[in-house]
């Protein structure tokens, strides 16, 4: 028997946090139970002749392993075999490039004329029945990202209608993402919408009075944006059942103030289905920024029973859906990319949809991101697992004169600390709706 490659033991004033990145488990230990096990860890089997139940429980959780299981390589295969996995299928799909807000950190150059035409939405129609007949999937997530996708509402309506009608004659399941500014939510949308599971990421930037001063309309800059999302994030959760909120919140060193009242506006929303997620805006200096007005957010957030993703680490089996074999993301005239998280009129396209459903692909791109490998410095670290792992866009970028992804202003245990409170508060909410009479 031996230790996992992937444990990690932080000593607290009441005891031991065990955690496994491989098996994401959490374990609490007395420190003396702690201190016999450590004193044995090159004798497990005196230690499970010594505490035998302790050892089961550690032995259960993947703590330890039996001495020919290779870890490593256990999770690699984990991990290529989601990379390539043909059960899923995922397309984003951008209707239109133009936007109605005008954000000055946006990386996309906005087009106002820009529009998914009829012969394009046939093109991505004979595309999933075509790949369909090759793969056999039975789940298409449905994406729709821009610019603002809703601001073309009947064409996003329409490729949901008819996505729907395949997957009903095909039998695979369907579920329906949303990235959007939140502004525009039409009733009819939301109609639809009530007979799939829908995630929508929403963004916020700040508290009402920060937050209309970043994100106002391009017609009219002196009206904000934040009591309109508000209204539709309320409308989603009156009308919708199967559904998830991610609320976005992109922060810089100006904006991070007051964010407390933010977590009392969304004080309606079901804690199941609505969480924050703290984002730093690419063009802010990480170093200028409060640490301790975002924790205090954090923190009243927790208070309030709410989810909030930062520093995360997580079991994960992939890095990036961009580097997934079954993904692709079509622009509004056909351009096909990877990855999201670009400007879509000034890059180069990775492919072509054409209008017989196939997707000409750029050899040389599509190999470069389809081959891409861990880094060496990734392979090599004990939170791999619970990593996102680094962005294969920088690696295919800067080869391996890379650094590692997590923030350099915490220490691992600072991560694990952290992600075992948020797991405590997941339970919390999971035991508090479990309470609630259906």
């Amino acid at each position: 028997m031996k230790l996992n490659f992937y444990n990690h033991f932080v000593k607290q004033a009441n005891g031991v946090i065990c955690f496994n990145a491989l098996t994401d488990a959490y374990l609490m230990l007395k420190e003396n139970v702690f201190s016999d096990f450590e004193a044995n860890f090159n004798n497990l089997q005196q230690f499970q002749q010594d505490s035998p139940n302790q050892y089961k429980v550690l032995y259960e959780n993947g703590f330890i392993l039996e001495d020919d299981f290779d870890e490593k390589e256990h999770y690699l295969n984990l991990y290529y075999e989601r990379k390539f996995a043909r059960n899923l299928y995922q397309v984003i799909i951008n209707p239109t490039l133009n936007c109605n807000l005008g954000c000055w950190y946006c990386y996309e150059s906005h087009q106002e004329k820009s529009e998914l035409s009829d012969e394009m939405i046939n093109s991505i129609l004979l595309h999933i029945e075509k790949k369909y007949e090759l793969d056999k999937f039975n789940h298409f997530a449905l994406s729709f990202f821009g610019g603002e996708p809703l601001l073309k509402p009947k064409i996003v309506m329409e490729l949901i209608n008819r996505v729907n009608a395949l997957a009903i004659e095909k039998d695979f399941k369907l579920s329906v993402g949303f990235t959007t500014n939140g502004t525009i939510l039409p009733l009819k949308l939301l109609s639809l919408l009530k007979n799939f599971n829908t995630h929508f990421q929403i963004t916020l930037d700040g508290v009402r009075e920060i937050h209309d001063i970043t994100r106002f309309f391009k017609d009219n800059n002196k009206l904000g944006s934040y009591d309109l999302i508000l209204k539709n994030i309320r409308k989603i959760t009156e009308n919708l059942r199967d559904y998830g909120i991610t609320l976005r919140v992109n922060y810089t060193s100006k904006t991070i103030a007051g964010l407390k009242q933010v977590v009392d506006d969304f004080d309606f929303c079901d804690r199941k289905k609505v969480q924050f997620s703290l984002h730093r805006v690419w063009q802010a200096d990480q170093a200028e920024v409060d640490k301790k007005l975002l924790f205090e957010f954090m923190n009243y957030a927790k208070e309030h029973n709410f989810i909030v993703n930062y520093l995360n680490i997580y079991r994960q089996n992939f890095c990036c859906y961009a580097d997934n074999y079954n993904e692709a993301v079509i622009n509004y005239n056909g351009d096909v990319f990877k990855c999201t998280a670009r400007d879509f009129a000034t890059v180069t396209p990775e492919g072509k949809l054409m209008n017989n459903g196939i997707i000409r692909w750029n050899t040389e791109k599509w190999l470069d991101r389809i081959s891409f490998r861990l880094p060496e410095l990734c392979k090599d670290c004990n939170l791999l697992p619970a990593c996102g792992s680094i962005c294969s866009q920088r690696k295919l970028e800067d080869g391996e004169n890379i650094s590692c992804m997590l923030d350099s202003e915490f220490t691992k245990e600072d991560y694990i600390i952290h992600n075992l409170n948020r797991q405590l508060i997941t339970n919390k909410i999971n035991a508090m709706y479990s309470e609630i009479p259906k």
